[in-house]
């Protein structure tokens, strides 16, 4: 839409995570503060001091929205600020963040890429992604960069996924996974939180080979999505069907850009330490890890490779030349710790 602009908001205090949302175009800021602010359904009582804060790519951060910084071009990102003494009292289920906290930029995509309309390929198949805007659920509906820049690397590097069984985390919408089972993986379970699971199962039916696809047709791609949990992942079941008597173990997992705030990065690395151990178990090599990385804030970034090392995880960066990305960092992990009680 030339008159728009798609904007990935945070706004604490009104909503958890990220929301995509469509503006208006505006050539002064006070219109465009207004349409924000309806869109992100913020009530009277929020006073007139909330602040607007936009990405600048130019220096890399969030800066107060100026007239000279009004988004023109097809996306944006923004921040609203709003004063803690007038943080709004959210009606919720999940757990109230302090207005202190200080969340990462997620700078906007680096990828020009259309998803929806056929022309992503992977290994010459064209590969469609829906996303969900403006639900406000979490950033498990959207496509991230780091989750193109991993596609990418697999096809490059298909070896890695070719007759493996595969284990993507943090799955989203999926498309690594779907890239996987496309690329010749045995089998792929792609796995999040419930809330991401009714888009992530569409866009797997939608790169299901159509029944009047044309020959040479294509086979049913391998791959299935599960729930799993991070703070609870020895509850992971990947059996199918009730007389599974196995316990499955991944060949590969991957994670694409899963790790932004400090908050997630011991249930991931546990996780990943569950499964890893799990293999120790059975007398089965550890699986090889495969993450895309992308560095938002060097806290996080140093607590998570400190976090891998503690727990007995080797980490091998690739070529820069590997990742197609000026930001993003791909690692191969492997395990070579001991089973933890």
């Amino acid at each position: 839409m030339k008159n728009s602009v798609l904007a990935l908001v945070e706004a604490d205090g009104i909503f958890d995570g990220c929301q995509r949302i469509r503006l208006p175009i505006a050539n002064d800021v006070t219109t465009f503060r207004k349409s924000l602010l309806v869109a992100v359904h913020v009530t009277p009582s929020i006073p007139g001091d909330i602040e607007i804060h936009i990405f600048d790519s130019k220096t890399q951060s969030f800066q107060s929205l100026t007239p000279n910084l009004l988004p023109t071009s097809s996306n944006c990102r923004l921040r609203l600020v709003i004063p803690p003494h007038h943080q709004q009292q959210k009606e919720s289920a999940t757990t109230k963040k302090s207005s202190s906290t200080k969340f990462p930029a997620l700078p906007w995509r680096e990828f020009d890429i259309n998803l929806t309309d056929g022309t992503f390929l992977i290994n010459g198949i064209s590969l469609q992604i829906n996303e969900v805007s403006n639900a406000g659920l979490g950033t498990g509906l959207n496509v991230w960069d780091g989750s193109i820049a991993l596609a990418k690397y697999l096809e490059s590097n298909p070896a890695i996924v070719e007759e493996k069984k595969i284990l993507e985390v943090g799955a989203g919408t999926g498309l690594v996974g779907i890239a996987a089972a496309i690329l010749g993986a045995k089998e792929v379970v792609v796995t999040d939180l419930e809330y991401s699971l009714a888009n992530l199962r569409g866009n797997i039916l939608l790169n299901q080979p159509s029944v009047d696809e044309k020959p040479p047709k294509r086979k049913i791609l391998p791959i299935e999505a599960k729930v799993l949990d991070w703070f609870r992942p020895q509850d992971f079941d990947c059996c199918s069907s009730e007389n599974c008597k196995t316990t499955w173990i991944p060949d590969v997992i991957l994670a694409s850009d899963v790790v932004w705030i400090d908050s997630l990065v011991l249930p991931l690395v546990k996780t990943l330490h569950y499964f890893c151990s799990l293999a120790v178990t059975k007398q089965t090599s550890p699986p090889w890890i495969i993450m895309s990385y992308q560095r938002r804030s060097q806290v996080v970034e140093d607590h998570l490779f400190q976090a891998l090392r503690d727990h007995g995880f080797k980490i091998t960066c690739s070529p820069k030349e590997e990742t197609r990305s000026q930001v993003i960092q791909i690692f191969r992990i492997a395990f070579e710790g001991t089973v933890l009680s």
